[in-house]
């Protein structure tokens, strides 16, 4: 005898619910476990009984309607908890979480992995200089941390500001964004910098750090302190302390050596755009045998401004061990990252004096991008088309 359904619901739901072999009443077909079909038969069922049935639960709790434990929260699915990891499965309660973790472990790890890659695998957004309002360059030598005013700017803006203050018959050094002067000498430098890090200014404390890690400034070498304020400065969102920390793991710089960690505070900074964090993540994936890995971040670093990332794609290319596909991919990302922070501006600064350069192209793909260095003569370019000439040298 089945149970009784308006022809509307047997239209919308398609589903019986009574047993497709024998016609016995399913009032219990909840209560029937997957697993348990191998053994032919479940309390006297048959195993032919329709399997969609079994599938109701969980796809509701897929969906997110109810707990993934217990069944329950359709009718109150807004205080149900999502799992923080996989962001799919849902529970009423921390203690229906901890119940079904053994269920759910496998399926989680798997789905967060996934996410993290997701995360960690795409290209950071790249960060203007606030004046001219093209991309930063990635050397260290083409921008400026200004303290007064915690803003980066390019080199090119910098020595713009001081050849017209010097056309104004003006000797004073003022920031080039919020017209603030600039402290004069080593020993001013570091007592605003110092003023900043007490006035909480993430990267003043980031600052502060390396000087306590290198001992300047008269400042004790303390490795303990400069972790400190390194994780300080993490926290209120510094990147490159992200990196420092990192750094400092690999290193066992006041703390054991652990390159899991290492790995962790990289990935952090390298999802925040650090280049060094990114390529250090590409050479620790290479040595693991990870290439794809490896490439993956070495891509996303030569795209980023990273020289050193471009060269170990080239290396990697000479020995057989990247395509030529990937290798030409590289060239043509570094070379948009060239376009996009090259101007006149930046070149006269870069030409005037060394500490105003603001990339650096190596020796080994001058040619090839068609590209030299401020200063050296100009070379004709080689188009990347006829890649199909090059082959992998020993």
């Amino acid at each position: 005898m089945s149970t009784s359904t308006t022809e509307e619901d047997n239209n919308d739901n398609d589903i019986s619910t009574t047993c497709a072999n024998c016609s016995k009443e399913g009032s219990d077909v909840d209560n029937i476990n997957i697993s348990d079909i191998s053994n032919k038969t479940v309390n006297g069922w048959s195993a032919s009984v329709d399997l969609r049935l079994l599938n109701i639960k969980d796809d509701k709790a897929a969906a997110g309607n109810i707990c993934a434990n217990c069944d329950k929260g359709e009718e109150c699915i807004d205080s149900l908890k999502t799992c923080s990891k996989c962001n799919m499965a849902k529970y009423c309660n921390r203690e229906c979480q901890l119940a079904h973790w053994p269920q759910h472990k496998k399926d989680c790890k798997k789905r967060a992995a996934e996410l993290h890659d997701e995360k960690l695998f795409k290209q950071p957004p790249s960060e203007d200089c606030p004046i001219c309002m093209q991309t930063l360059p990635s050397l260290q030598s083409g921008s400026r941390f200004k303290l007064c005013c915690g803003k980066m700017i390019c080199s090119g803006c910098i020595h713009a500001n001081k050849e017209m203050q010097l056309k104004k018959m003006k000797h004073l050094d003022l920031c080039p964004f919020c017209r603030a002067p600039t402290p004069q000498g080593v020993k001013n430098t570091f007592e605003a910098t110092k003023k900043q890090a007490d006035a909480g200014h993430a990267a003043a404390i980031n600052a502060m750090g390396g000087y306590y890690q290198r001992g300047e400034h008269g400042l004790p070498q303390d490795n303990d302190k400069a972790l400190e304020l390194y994780r300080q400065a993490a926290e209120l969102g510094d990147a490159t302390s992200h990196y420092n920390i990192g750094k400092a793991y690999m290193l066992g710089e006041g703390v054991e050596i652990s390159m899991k960690r290492a790995t962790h505070y990289w990935e952090l900074a390298a999802i925040r755009g650090i280049r060094e964090a990114r390529h250090n993540l590409g050479v620790n994936e290479m040595r693991a045998g990870n290439r794809n890995r490896a490439i993956k971040h070495f891509m996303i670093a030569a795209r980023g401004g990273s020289h050193f990332s471009l060269l170990h794609i080239l290396s990697m290319y000479r020995r057989g061990g990247a395509t030529q596909e990937e290798y030409v991919k590289a060239l043509q990302m570094y070379k948009e990252y060239l376009n996009e922070i090259k101007s006149d501006q930046r070149d006269e600064a870069a030409a005037f004096s060394d500490e105003f350069k603001y990339y650096e192209v190596p020796n080994d793909i001058k040619n090839i991008l068609g590209v030299v260095n401020i200063g050296e003569e100009p070379r004709p370019m080689r188009d990347i088309s006829i890649f199909s000439l090059l082959q992998p040298q020993p």
